[in-house]
């Protein structure tokens, strides 16, 4: 999120990518500590397992 708060020359498209990769980042790479260390996509793999 920082990196696209960090952008001020950015035009919508960009912009609009930029919130896509850190949603895709937030819910597959981030892991999280109320998760037990998992991203939220582990997280619901380990619960429907």
């Amino acid at each position: 999120m920082r990196k696209i708060l960090d952008t001020t020359s950015r035009d919508k498209g960009e912009t609009s990518t930029g919130i896509e990769e850190y949603i895709r980042f937030y819910n597959t790479e981030r892991f999280q500590k109320r998760l037990g260390q998992l991203s939220p996509v582990e997280y619901r793999k380990k619960l429907a397992a």
